[in-house]
């Protein structure tokens, strides 16, 4: 609040460089505010909630604790905002000692006005309030108390407006005051809203329910008494914090940007953009009323509702940066985030799962598709053999054999496709890049929130369930009634998702991205290394590579007959060898010890051992039973 008294006071003041820090304790309009803050009820005497008023410099709940000038700061939207007060848009405070007296540095554009309120650094800046006929409010005037004529209902139309560059439920203020006498008063003479949708031109409404398609007012709840910093040598750096640390003693000295206010929304509703309208028209209560026409503020930042530094999304692409608990590696970048699609073509990561894609073994990306080597030129039906550089053939979709397609897409049956196309993944599995992935890993979400499709959202009861559906608040998850004790299988997976809960397996209604298969052990989707390989001879494709198909040889039988004969095995009818020692495979002694085991042809293992190649050890074991009978025939 600017007037006559205040500018010829503060030219004085700063003529004669002989001010004194204004203390504001014990002043009414103060304390009654602060005891509104504190929800003290009037004439109380009961002590104030020191988790609501704090005596100390602002600090977020974080561990260790953030100070001030570690914040995430909100960007200055000068398409969306209004400047109203040509006169002096900013300026910039003479003695940060001083909870007063600073100098006014407009008029100029109003693209000029960020310097002085994207960052902290003594700084301010300045709007004023309209009626709802568009003309200037007068300083003081309440308006008969109707909020709507006083502007209070059109954040639009009188406030500056902000980008908190992150998802926030609360937001801080750091104001400036340019007061001498009365600055105390000026600590509180805000209003603030939030809202997703900047362009909105529609209040929700008082006491309403948070509309982030609309501006909501938000709630006044905590105050700092000591503002950002207590020492006058602070420059409000990062950097500076190692030489002026920002709380010296308790009894440090209050400084030019006043209280830190702290303001919130209820539950766990996130908004990105904030306006900050002139005046108080009573929040919390009327005892922080203070109807003035301009206000002055230095810099503002979001704040979860924990009152923990907000996660910062920079480059506009959804997800919050990975440094601060988000799952977006890269937030300078709007083109790497976990919902980027990646082929195995692409060269970089872009999707943040650590990883550059690459084709599995056997197989040689063409066209972003990972296609099967040709098995001695033939394919699977529906597969053409096309020979690529340095002498490679693989097997593509016949469709795919003469085309090329476009960057992010792959050519399948079908011809060109999104990798994700037709795809269904597990549950709670989504398709991204050709890949089913957990969007959800690695985020960590704020308190009262949780994560889906790999963004963080509210829980219930912050917002309502849908009709038939119930609130589980263990997981702040809207579910099937009953959902939350329903037990399954180990086999299964609990799906709440509809109306009635159910257990259902792991890959039951799966349809996996092209070139992958579902592993019912595993939980996912994997590689499936034998999509498009047709094995000649009739042979079967397993992990990638054919194997010649079981059929047992005249040799074989003999051997395993004689074998039986002499009590070295046991074989049914239908060739089974259940066990065969082979006391001649290395000279004479009983080193190979081994078990043949029907595994849908020739599958063998070493007891105890690790499998072998499917005619590694069928070769082993013929070749035993062989020189058993010949030494036998010796």
């Amino acid at each position: 609040m600017r007037t006559v008294r205040a500018l010829v006071a503060a030219a004085s003041l700063l003529a004669t460089g002989a001010a004194e820090a204004q203390t504001c304790n014990g002043v009414p309009y103060y304390e009654a505010c602060l005891d509104a803050i504190a929800g003290r009820p009037m004439g109380a005497t009961t002590p104030r909630d020191p988790a609501r008023i704090i005596d100390g410099v602002f600090r977020t709940s974080d561990t260790p604790p953030r100070f001030a000038p570690e914040l995430t700061f909100a960007r200055l939207m000068v398409e969306r905002s209004v400047f109203s007060y040509p006169s002096c848009m900013g300026g910039r405070n003479t003695d940060p000692r001083e909870y007063n007296a600073n100098v006014c540095t407009g008029p100029f554009a109003p693209a000029g006005v960020a310097p002085y309120v994207d960052t902290l650094d003594w700084g301010f800046s300045v709007t004023a309030r309209a009626y709802a006929d568009g003309l200037l409010v007068a300083d003081g005037d309440p308006c008969g108390g109707d909020r709507a004529r006083c502007g209070y209902e059109a954040p639009w139309a009188s406030a500056l407006v902000m980008d908190l560059q992150g998802q926030a439920n609360r937001v801080v203020v750091f104001p400036i005051t340019d007061h001498v006498s009365d600055s105390c008063l000026e600590a509180f003479e805000y209003s603030v809203y939030l809202t997703n949708n900047p362009a909105s031109r529609a209040f929700a409404g008082w006491g309403a329910p948070p509309d982030p398609s609309r501006w909501n007012a938000a709630v006044l709840v905590r105050g700092f008494t000591r503002g950002w910093t207590n020492n006058p040598q602070s420059t409000g750096t990062v950097a500076d914090m190692a030489v002026h640390p920002l709380e010296m003693s308790p009894g440090g000295e209050a400084v030019a940007d006043s209280i830190a206010t702290v303001w919130a929304l209820p539950c766990g509703v996130t908004f990105r953009y904030v306006a900050l309208v002139p005046g108080n028209y009573g929040n919390p209560d009327g005892r922080c009323a203070f109807h003035s026409s301009e206000y002055e503020f230095d810099a503002v930042a979001g704040l979860n509702e924990d009152s923990t530094a907000v996660c910062p999304d920079r480059d506009n692409d959804g997800f919050r940066d990975a440094a601060c608990g988000g799952n977006d590696c890269n937030d300078g970048d709007p083109t790497i985030h976990p919902a980027a699609v990646e082929t195995c073509a692409t060269l970089r990561d872009l999707n943040c799962d650590g990883t550059s894609p690459r084709c599995p073994a056997n197989t040689t990306c063409v066209g972003g598709l990972c296609a099967p080597d040709c098995v001695e030129g033939a394919c699977a039906a529906g597969f053409t053999c096309v020979s690529g550089d340095g002498g490679s053939a693989s097997c593509l979709p016949t469709a795919c054999a003469r085309i090329s397609c476009p960057a992010s897409q792959v050519c399948g049956p079908a011809g060109c496709q999104d990798p994700c196309d037709g795809a269904r993944c597990p549950l709670g599995q989504v398709c991204r890049g050709g890949a089913c992935i957990d969007p959800c890993a690695g985020v960590l979400c704020p308190t009262r929130q949780h994560c889906e499709q790999g963004r963080c959202v509210p829980n219930c009861p912050c917002v309502a369930c849908g009709t038939g559906t119930e609130c589980n608040e263990a997981t702040g998850r809207c579910g099937a009634p009953g959902c939350a004790g329903l037990m399954c299988r180990p086999d299964q997976i609990r799906d709440c998702g509809g109306l009635t809960p159910r257990c259902q397996g792991v890959c039951d209604g799966v349809q996996c991205p092209l070139g992958s298969r579902c592993d019912a052990i595993l939980g996912r989707c994997v590689v499936d290394r034998c999509a498009g390989v047709s094995c000649p001879g009739g042979g079967v494709c397993r992990d990638g590579r054919c194997e010649r198909p079981s059929v047992p040889d005249a040799g074989m039988d003999a051997a395993a007959n004689d074998a039986a004969s002499d009590g070295g095995g046991t074989v049914d009818v239908a060739g089974r060898v259940d066990a065969a020692r082979d006391a001649g495979m290395d000279g004479g002694s009983d080193a190979a010890d081994l078990i043949i085991e029907d595994t849908g042809g020739c599958g063998c293992r070493a007891r105890g051992g690790e499998a072998m190649g499917r005619w590694g050890w069928c070769t082993l074991a013929a070749m035993a039973l062989r020189r058993r009978g010949r030494r036998r025939g010796a």
